[in-house]
């Protein structure tokens, strides 16, 4: 399973332990957490974000270079809208792929 896929499928609760609605025990879900409420503070529903994690996962995979700008206008083309990131959610995102939950 790719890392994007995995995270994805975590923060479905399939992986973790999820309870009233958040993901306990681990750093990782403490920043899956962080995440999830960035994304529904933009407008999104809870039933949204999980895709648009597993495609912001998807578009830095395929990209060797993924900026806040690059990421924002892929996001726009697969019809997410726009400016969805910013600096705080793009530094989330990159510490779960980059493994650093510290």
């Amino acid at each position: 399973m790719l890392k994007a896929d995995w995270i994805a499928e975590s923060f479905l609760g399939t992986e973790c332990n999820r309870v009233g609605g958040s993901i306990k025990g681990n750093k990782m879900g403490d920043r899956l957490n962080a995440l999830f409420l960035r994304f529904q503070i933009k407008g999104f529903l809870p039933i949204e974000i999980p895709e648009l994690i597993k495609d912001v996962l998807d578009i830095m995979d395929n990209r060797e270079l993924s900026t806040i700008t690059a990421i924002d206008q892929e996001l726009e083309e697969l019809g997410w809208g726009i400016n969805i990131m910013d600096n705080a959610t793009y530094k989330l995102i990159t510490s779960l792929v980059e493994g650093n939950v510290s």
